[in-house]
């Protein structure tokens, strides 16, 4: 007991706090149950505690600097805590301003005010200007070649050139401006490459008028077009046409086809672009089966054991062009000849006189053009040789006006002053052709539809820091020049510019280019074609 006891007056004096009065009630416990005297209690008490003073005098001190010390250790951790809430604030703070130094930056890229850098600026003839520049639109740098005409100068005109004067002809865009001026009095300035065309077959993309005369009449999906008035005025739109013929008692009757057929039904004209007689045959076509026919010849007389007479490249060639006219579709359909009496334009009824009705083989009359009936037409309604026909093809906008010239592309590029491709509307979706930074072909006109501009971008230049461009960087640069409608053309490989006969894609070589199907310039009005249109 007295060893207990002692124990617990020794853990009461050492705890020296509130916890110590555990032992204190054990000690009163233990003393009540012995019936023990407390003034022998006492003076245990006054001994232990002056041992415990003996052995250890600064235990109180010690007592409080522990206490003391927890109470630091409690504050610093307080402290450390708000140091790390401050530098986790602080490290916040830092990665917004960085962010909002990001942002600010990129803000600045692209509010970066377009510039451009003259190159060239060469007058070329009246109201015709070239200008090459180096233009730069958020950031990106552009080599871009523009032709801008001055519709209202009498001595400059828009005009539409299709390869070999013919729907599936293709032709490098230099040959083509040295046949129209070897034929006409007035010389291109400079042109361009405009229809989209397809493959193997060679046909224009989307409607090709030149001087009235439809080549390609169907629009292709949603894309846009080109109209020029008689007026030299320019229109942009989705353009569709449709044709109607009517016979000699007023009739009308649908035209299905331009320049080509699908099949034997349904009404199709052919004009001067359908080849010089009707069905025609394609010179590649019969080109490729003269030349497997020498092989065959070749590999025979190697023999010498031919029943045949000397063979006749001229008379073969005959007879090839005879027999494959003899399996077209067209050959045994009725058709009419007629010959214009009126000047051929879009929106305006033409008159024509019927001067000879066959089947075969019809040769196409000088200033007039071919109807075939089709399979299914009742020849009881047929016009008689002499009879006056008519027929039209009217636009699905702009009907008023008189069109004598048209190409198509797509897509939008500018419409009424705001800057936006419309390639997902058209029905386009291929990833390069709109994001990829290609060489491109355009053109626009001004709000007043006084200025023309004829426009080609080049390919990067990784050198000079030059890019191609994408659809939403060609919007830029054409609403940039001063367009307030513009389109795109094909462009890719087959975007090129010519101005006097020079490649201005690469380095003047004119033979260095692709094959196109449409060209799209800028005409030297001379003196004589001015007094000729003014003449009655």
């Amino acid at each position: 007991y007295y060893i207990y006891e002692i124990w617990l007056i020794y853990r009461f004096l050492l705890s020296c706090s509130f916890k110590g009065c555990k032992y204190l009630k054990r000690l009163m416990k233990s003393y009540r149950s012995r019936n023990s005297d407390i003034a022998f209690f006492l003076v245990r008490m006054i001994i232990i505690c002056l041992s415990l003073l003996l052995i250890n005098p600064n235990m109180e001190l010690q007592a409080k600097k522990k206490s003391s010390k927890a109470k630091t250790s409690k504050t610093k951790s307080s402290k450390t805590k708000s140091k790390s809430a401050k530098s986790i604030s602080k490290k916040s703070k830092t990665d917004t301003k960085k962010s909002k130094s990001r942002k600010s930056k990129r803000k600045k890229r692209v509010i970066e005010p377009p510039s451009h850098t003259f190159i060239q600026d060469t007058l070329l003839a009246p109201g015709i200007v070239y200008k090459r520049a180096h233009i730069k639109i958020n950031g990106y740098k552009h080599d871009v070649l523009v032709l801008q005409a001055d519709l209202s100068n009498p001595y400059c005109s828009i005009g539409v050139f299709k390869a070999g004067d013919n729907i599936n002809e293709l032709s490098k865009l230099c040959d083509i401006m040295k046949v129209h001026d070897s034929i006409n009095p007035c010389d291109i300035a400079g042109a361009v490459n405009a229809n989209f065309w397809k493959a193997y077959t060679n046909y224009p993309i989307g409607p090709v008028v030149v001087d009235g005369e439809v080549i390609e009449l169907p629009t292709y999906k949603d894309w846009s077009s080109t109209f020029i008035a008689e007026n030299g005025e320019p229109f942009i739109d989705n353009f569709r046409m449709n044709g109607t013929f009517k016979n000699s008692k007023g009739k009308s009757f649908t035209i299905n086809l331009v320049n080509r057929r699908s099949d034997t039904c349904g009404i199709v004209m052919y004009n001067k672009f359908g080849g010089d007689t009707i069905p025609y045959i394609n010179t590649r076509r019969v080109k490729q089966l003269t030349e497997k026919s020498i092989e065959n010849i070749d590999i025979e007389e190697s023999f010498n054991d031919s029943t045949e007479a000397a063979f006749d490249l001229e008379k073969y060639k005959k007879e090839l062009i005879a027999s494959e006219r003899s399996a077209s579709k067209e050959y045994k359909l009725p058709k009419l000849i007629l010959r214009y009496l009126d000047k051929p334009a879009i929106n305006r009824t033409i008159e024509c006189k019927v001067i000879g009705f066959d089947t075969c083989a019809v040769k196409v009359p000088y200033e007039g053009c071919i109807i075939s009936l089709g399979a299914n037409f009742n020849l009881n309604e047929c016009p008689k040789i002499g009879d006056t026909v008519s027929f039209i093809f009217k636009s699905n906008t702009e009907s008023n006006e008189k069109f004598r010239c048209a190409v198509s592309g797509t897509p939008r590029l500018v419409r009424d002053g705001v800057a936006q491709h419309e390639a997902r509307k058209e029905g386009s979706r291929g990833r390069r052709f709109i994001n990829g930074n290609l060489p491109r072909t355009a053109i626009g006109f001004d709000r007043a539809k006084k200025k023309m501009f004829i426009v080609a971008v080049r390919g990067s230049i990784g050198k000079d820091g030059i890019e191609g461009a994408s659809l939403a960087q060609l919007s830029s640069v054409m609403k940039y020049i001063g367009c307030h409608n513009a389109m795109n053309l094909d462009g890719g490989g087959s975007s090129i510019m010519v101005i006097d006969n020079k490649n201005m894609f690469n380095d003047g070589d004119p033979s260095n280019a692709r094959r196109i199907s449409v060209g799209f310039g800028l005409i030297k009005k001379c003196a004589s074609a001015l007094n000729s249109a003014d003449s009655p």
